[in-house]
């Protein structure tokens, strides 16, 4: 329940972001709430995007964690920026009815923007799915970008899965953003899809 609240407050916020007050090179992109929404908008909230797609069987599998990392970072502590998570389809033969199936199947019910262009995933330097890329929060427009990276280190390399993560970077990098702190870098690369070869 937790996480439909948060899903609708997000929806609410994006639907709310007028594109005539959009920030400074703007990426103006379709959203779950049917709107076309300036993902770096101002806020004070730390803004979080993990690249998927859904024919990826890598980051299909970290539809569990994301769910979780969703319902951790739902409620901000009083000392921390609220976090907002989006996922980011890079598919452009994705459709609004197409991620609605993905996120069923998967029991995701997470926000979500389409960037068939690849306009967001070329500004935060991503280059597979699912990597995850965290902004600052920002009251002037301008957002920083903290952290780009692999989500945790389960994922050894391509065939190569852990029985359980043993560093939790995305998680990590969240928590410090949200307390004002620049996140540690990766620890490692991100094991994915390639973001280039999506349709």
């Amino acid at each position: 329940m937790k996480l439909r609240v948060l899903v609708a407050t997000a929806a609410v916020l994006l639907a709310g972001v007028p594109i005539a007050g959009a920030s400074d090179g703007a990426i103006l992109l379709e959203s779950s709430s049917g709107v076309r929404v300036d993902a770096l908008a101002a806020g004070d909230d730390v803004r979080v995007f993990v690249f998927v797609r859904r024919d990826c069987p890598i980051a299909n599998r970290y539809a569990p964690d994301l769910r979780r990392l969703a319902e951790t970072h739902a409620r901000a502590a009083a000392d921390a920026a609220p976090v907002r998570i989006w996922l980011v389809y890079v598919d452009s033969a994705d459709t609004p009815g197409a991620i609605a199936d993905h996120q069923r199947e998967y029991s995701l019910e997470l926000p979500w923007l389409m960037d068939p262009a690849h306009a967001l995933a070329s500004r935060t330097s991503v280059t597979v799915t699912p990597e995850a890329a965290v902004y600052a929060p920002s009251t002037n427009g301008t957002r920083k970008l903290l952290y780009t990276g692999r989500i945790d280190d389960r994922v050894a390399d391509v065939g190569r899965v852990r029985a359980a993560a043993t560093a939790h970077d995305l998680h990590d990098a969240i928590d410090a953003a949200a307390h004002g702190h620049t996140p540690r870098p990766a620890g490692g690369p991100a094991i994915g899809c390639f973001i280039a070869d999506a349709r």
